[in-house]
């Protein structure tokens, strides 16, 4: 979620001086439902060796997402950190004479927040009101987005509850990475299994242009004469080696990279697991160091 992601400096003189964390961090919250357990990533505004400016991009994104953004100090902390909301419909419960109505105000609409988004929302409606394999949970439709106290929220809420549908109407936190239709960003989030179309590829023209200059890659490899095969989680292997290579120099164990990507969390002991769920922020900012060398 948009809202659980934020960029943070430490304020506090003392834990500047005992964490020693100069600059910016991020902090994020992912809600981890392909293992069933949620977790929290801390990394570094611009990481040690390949200066990745993930703050940087990070900004970028919100721009180009237009969120607003929130300056505020936390205890300790200075933050920003996004307010988006989305106005959801739920389409679970809908009856087929309901389906269809919405579905015929929502063309005829001329309602300026209502027709902002409509070719986004009249897609993902009918997708997802057919979709044979979705699960209950998915089975909504985000029509519009903003700030939570903002003009679009309100004005699709009251639209929606004056057109009969305020029992199928809920105001919930935006996703931070959003489908697109055509070039334009819609309100509903991107699909994981469409992750691929983007990131092979990349990973392909990367190796070819380092290829192509000649240099020897200091992080990989390839065996003489054979192609290599890239996959979704060849990143975040790749950032699980780097962790443990350089984990004598930053101090992280083996449960802090398994925690930080997720990796066999139904294995870890529940009291690892309440450990971890229980780190307090200044705690959590050692979370850094598992990509701080990447």
């Amino acid at each position: 979620m948009a809202n659980k992601v934020c960029i943070q400096v430490v304020i506090d003189k003392e834990v500047l001086r005992t964490s020693g964390a100069k600059g910016e961090t991020i902090e994020a919250r992912i809600e981890d439902s392909k293992t069933g357990f949620s977790r929290w990533t801390v990394f570094l505004g611009e990481t040690l060796k390949t200066r990745v400016k993930t703050a940087q991009h990070l900004r970028a994104w919100w721009c180009l997402s237009e969120f607003k953004i929130v300056k505020e100090q936390r205890g300790l902390f200075m933050e920003w950190r996004p307010d988006y909301w989305v106005v959801r419909v739920s389409l679970l419960d809908m009856q087929s004479g309901q389906f269809e109505n919405f579905l015929k105000e929502m063309e005829w609409t001329t309602s300026r927040v209502m027709m902002a988004d409509r070719s986004a929302t009249l897609k993902y409606a009918k997708e997802r009101r057919k979709a044979k394999t979705l699960d209950d949970d998915m089975r909504y439709v985000n029509v519009t987005g903003g700030a939570k106290r903002g003009s679009n929220v309100a004005e699709a809420v009251a639209w929606l509850q004056a057109k009969g549908f305020g029992k199928f109407v809920g105001v919930a936190e935006g996703p931070l990475f959003r489908a697109t239709l055509g070039s334009k960003l819609t309100h509903m989030p991107y699909s994981p299994n469409s992750t691929h179309v983007h990131l092979i590829p990349a990973m392909d023209l990367a190796f070819e242009r380092v290829q192509a200059t000649g240099q020897i890659d200091p992080e990989y490899e390839p065996i003489p004469g054979m192609e290599p095969k890239f996959a979704n989680h060849s990143n975040r292997r790749h950032a699980d080696r780097v962790a443990m290579r350089n984990a004598k120099t930053t101090g992280i164990s083996d449960n802090d990279v398994n925690f930080f990507f997720g990796w066999e969390l139904k294995k870890l002991s529940e009291k690892m697991l309440l450990h971890y769920a229980g780190l307090d922020r200044v705690l959590r900012l050692g979370l850094r160091w598992v990509t701080a060398y990447v």
